[in-house]
């Protein structure tokens, strides 16, 4: 059940683009219809996975741990290396947090997570399965043959997560003393 492919098969769209978790792992996505003759005899998609380089390169700007967890709080990507279990030990303290930023839609506020002993301060932001979907504004100039598809609401696939270790921010603290 991909609501890229949902999108263009029943509300008509040009093409539509999105999270799409397949076989375990997270891909940003585009999915645009395959037509012959007038009508749509398939789906083409493309993206680009998501893994642990990519959560690399997002962290190396954010100077955050970025991890990406599926609907059942599974690990898909992070940068917590060589702690992928501590990180699942710990997830599974904070299943009510995370069902309700799926639930909410929303950020949580921040929370502390201890991860293999060491303590995190975290985030969790919704990972959407649908970002937009051209029908809703095509190009200029074109009309499209059927109306503009009513907005899809976006439905959560995923959590990222961003963490940053307090030990380790904190550390030059204990110096001190």
């Amino acid at each position: 059940d991909n609501a890229l492919v949902r999108r263009i098969f029943s509300e008509g769209a040009f093409s539509a683009s999105g999270m799409l978790i397949q076989n375990g792992r997270l891909y940003q996505a585009v999915a645009v219809p395959v037509l012959a003759r007038d009508a749509v005899v398939g789906i083409l998609i493309t993206g680009y996975q998501i893994d642990d380089a990519a959560a690399a390169q997002l962290r190396s700007m954010t100077r955050s741990h970025i991890s990406i967890v599926d609907e059942s709080d599974r690990v898909l990507v992070t940068t917590l290396t060589g702690r992928r279990a501590a990180l699942s030990e710990a997830l599974a303290t904070e299943r009510p947090r995370l069902r309700a930023v799926r639930e909410s839609g929303t950020n949580s506020s921040d929370f502390d997570l201890m991860i293999g002993g060491e303590r995190y301060i975290a985030v969790a932001v919704p990972v959407l399965d649908v970002i937009r979907a051209a029908a809703d504004t095509p190009a200029a100039g074109d009309a499209p043959e059927t109306p503009a598809a009513p907005a899809m609401k976006p439905r959560v696939v995923g959590i990222t997560l961003l963490t940053r270790s307090l030990d380790e921010e904190l550390a030059f603290l204990r110096i001190l003393y």
